[in-house]
């Protein structure tokens, strides 16, 4: 099954998605920095409790 996630996201980086219960995730958001258009497009692991993953510059792929 699929399901569309709107987590809370601050401007440092970090998204909160209440209520995930544990399983992989494909993981796809899209931001500007430095006036370059970034993607982050990953799969991740959630598990049960606080789970966190950093996006930054190095792990982004520039939209050309």
């Amino acid at each position: 099954p699929r399901s569309t996630l709107f987590p809370y996201t601050t401007l440092f980086r970090s998204a909160t998605f209440p209520g995930m219960p544990a399983g992989t995730y494909h993981l796809m958001i899209s931001a500007v920095y430095n006036k370059q258009p970034l993607i982050w497009d990953q799969a991740v692991q959630l598990k049960v409790g606080a789970n966190s993953v950093t996006l930054d510059q190095r792990n982004a792929k520039p939209l050309n």
